[in-house]
């Protein structure tokens, strides 16, 4: 019997081979290891991270309760809220409350309080530091600092408001959209938005359409002097042109001095067939908030679709459920013009509650109904 061996050569390839066939799960093993030690390290330097967070976030913070918007010449008022984000309560000494709001700079209220004082906040609760109110007396916006010293630290807040003018230019009888042949009437308007009689003087003014570009109507508004009673709005002219409405897009544009100060109001129409009427894709959406006078609930109306969306609301009914029972809320006979995926603003109207517990809407388009409901005890 022959035996045949291998060559040094053949021998040493052999060996190679099995080397890199062994290396393979050596190899495979070693890598999941590594990984498995770089997630256990990440994680132990976010657990690190998180704990060096949570201990640099402040006991308290402040939160200013207030308007976003108020009026020139009109009491605001405002409060000042200490709350505890942590679990467990927190205890602590103020010795001064620094409070300043000014325009541009100007203070137009400041309040400095050095008294002593011992508060106790529960978890995830607040406690009320200072109550008080103010009134602007020019438009513009305005910021309110405050500055809370205490034994636990320094806490600072800031916060900027917008003050508007208490008269407002309405052109009454505006529409976004109307019909071929339709005649056009607006009421040319100024309305006080202020709880005192206001006298007005309008010294210029003029009102016009365009199609386009083009100035199709215009007209130069007569000097107007007299006095606005408050919240309530007074007649300035009344402007009904001889115009034959052709489909196609359109702007009225009016523009008063009043008092010295130039109001403005500049809106877009349509004139479309009774074909481009509808309400498809039409959806509801709320929003509320808490204000210094109570929640405000806004009903939205948005476009889901590519398309313009042109109907008349004949009724809508807003429906408020708060923990003393439901308030409710209607309108009706309104036109809107929604662009594509776009929303308008329907309904806003104030509850005077501190929580509320569910919202409910049914609006009637004349081309279907829409509803909707959050909460509970709705409609």
């Amino acid at each position: 019997m022959k035996y045949h061996s291998r060559s040094p050569e053949e021998w040493r390839k052999i060996d190679e081979e099995k080397r890199k066939r062994d290396r393979v799960p050596q190899l495979r093993r070693r890598s999941w290891y590594f990984f498995f030690v770089n997630l256990i390290l990440v994680a132990a330097v976010m657990v690190i991270i998180g704990i060096y967070r949570m201990m640099g976030v402040p006991p308290v913070s402040i939160y200013v309760k207030l308007d976003d918007e108020y009026t020139a010449g009109e009491m605001g008022g405002f409060e000042i809220r200490l709350v505890n984000g942590r679990s467990s309560p927190i205890r602590m000494i103020i010795s001064d409350v620094s409070i300043v709001i000014s325009s541009k700079d100007h203070p137009i209220y400041s309040k400095d309080l050095r008294e002593s004082l011992t508060v106790t906040i529960d978890p995830y609760d607040y406690v009320v530091l200072f109550r008080d109110s103010f009134v602007p007396d020019f438009e513009g916006d305005y910021r309110i600092e405050i500055v809370i010293r205490t034994n636990v630290g320094d806490f600072k807040t800031q916060k900027t408001i917008h003050v508007k003018d208490p008269i407002e230019l309405v052109l009454a009888g505006y529409e976004p959209f109307y019909f071929p042949g339709e005649r056009i009437r607006y009421d040319v308007t100024l309305y006080n938005t202020s709880r005192k009689e206001l006298k007005v003087s309008v010294s210029s003014g003029e009102i016009e359409i365009r199609k386009k570009d083009v100035i199709v109507d215009r007209v130069v508004l007569s000097p107007f002097t007299g006095e606005i009673p408050p919240e309530k709005a007074v007649l300035v002219y009344t402007y009904s042109p001889a115009l034959r409405l052709e489909e196609g897009l359109y702007s009225v544009r009016c523009s008063l001095m009043v008092n010295g100060k130039e109001k403005k109001f500049e809106m877009g129409f349509k004139v479309i067939g009774e074909s481009e009427v509808s309400s498809k894709g039409v959806k509801i959406l709320f929003d509320y908030y808490e204000a210094w006078q109570g929640i405000v609930v806004k009903l939205f109306l948005v476009n889901t679709t590519d398309e313009d969306r042109f109907f008349e609301v004949k009724s809508a009914d807003l429906i408020v459920t708060t923990p003393a029972g439901q308030k409710a809320f209607s309108t009706s006979g309104i036109r809107v013009w929604i662009p594509p995926n776009g929303k308008i603003e329907l309904m806003r109207r104030v509850v005077d509650a501190d929580t509320i517990t569910g919202i409910s809407a049914i609006v009637d388009t004349g081309k279907g109904v829409i509803t909707k409901e959050i909460g509970g005890g709705g409609k």
